[in-house]
């Protein structure tokens, strides 16, 4: 069976905070190529987007989630998947 939606966004959460760390304190000056704030402003719009769509729930709060709301189209879920 396919992982929970939530656990592929907290996978890519993850990895926005350890982008963000390395931009915030780089071996080499690269603040012209990829400011911190652009990468803060981009994780600000995931957490808005994570919050709006529900994508973090799963376990007692599954009827609130992603999965669930995408449980009977799998064309759309498998989108999410492929984005994430």
């Amino acid at each position: 069976m396919e992982s929970p939606l939530s656990e592929l966004y907290s996978s890519c959460l993850g990895s926005f905070r350890c982008l963000l760390s390395a931009v915030l304190s780089p071996k080499r000056d690269i603040g012209d190529q990829l400011p911190s704030r652009d990468v803060d402003s981009e994780l600000d719009k995931l957490t808005l987007w994570a919050k709006n769509v529900g994508i973090m729930h799963s376990g007692d709060l599954y009827e609130l989630s992603l999965d669930y709301r995408l449980r009977e189209s799998p064309f759309y879920r498998e989108r999410v998947r492929y984005h994430c």
